[in-house]
């Protein structure tokens, strides 16, 4: 199993995962929530009302769905899904810093020139990064706010740049990726051998 293959398995198992601002893979419970309501109180009542225990809809975290799992932000899913597979995390305290991080990036740039591979994404907001997700092939997983928490996308969504992290492919895969890679407005032999490859099939 390649690495980018590995990212996709870990990005699915934690779809479902709750988002918490700031987290990044601590485990949900009442304790670490009400630490970052401490810390961050413009997000205190987001916080609040996704647990049942500090909402006071129940006594205990027993029967939560968040229950074992890990809580995440935007920033600290791709930081902790890249650590997992690479032993490399990326680098930054948010989306913009992560993607200004140079040392984070084999190649990174618009949307419009995304590879079809996996890859890291982001939305652009002005001059800063406003959100990030791994793109996984069709749709990208992203832990998406405090209501949502970490779920599956379908593309397109708002998703303006992307990036490959140092690490996700060896130099071999990077090597055939660009062998057969194919960009829109592309005139050359291989795209020459793809039309007559489809004139064969008919």
């Amino acid at each position: 199993m390649t690495r980018a293959e590995q990212l996709i398995q870990w990005a699915r198992t934690e779809l479902g995962s709750p988002y918490i601002f700031g987290a990044a893979g601590q485990r949900c419970t009442p304790q670490y929530r009400q630490s970052v309501m401490g810390n961050k109180p413009q997000y205190s009542k987001a916080i609040q009302r996704n647990c049942p225990v500090l909402s006071g809809r129940q006594p205990s975290c027993y029967g939560c769905k968040y229950v074992g799992r890990r809580a995440y932000d935007c920033r600290g899913l791709t930081r902790e899904g890249l650590r997992a597979v690479t032993g490399r995390p990326i680098m930054g305290a948010g989306a913009t810093s992560q993607w200004n991080d140079a040392s984070n990036w084999d190649i990174k740039g618009p949307i419009k020139a995304m590879p079809e591979k996996p890859c890291i994404l982001f939305v652009q907001k002005g001059n800063t990064m406003s959100h990030t997700g791994i793109h996984i092939g069709g749709s990208v997983i992203h832990a998406s706010g405090h209501n949502a928490g970490v779920i599956d996308s379908l593309m397109p969504r708002s998703w303006t740049h992307y990036a490959i992290p140092i690490g996700l492919y060896s130099e071999e895969e990077e090597q055939m990726a660009d062998k057969y890679l194919l960009r829109r407005r592309d005139i050359n032999d291989r795209v020459k051998a793809l039309q007559q490859g489809l004139l064969r099939l008919g």
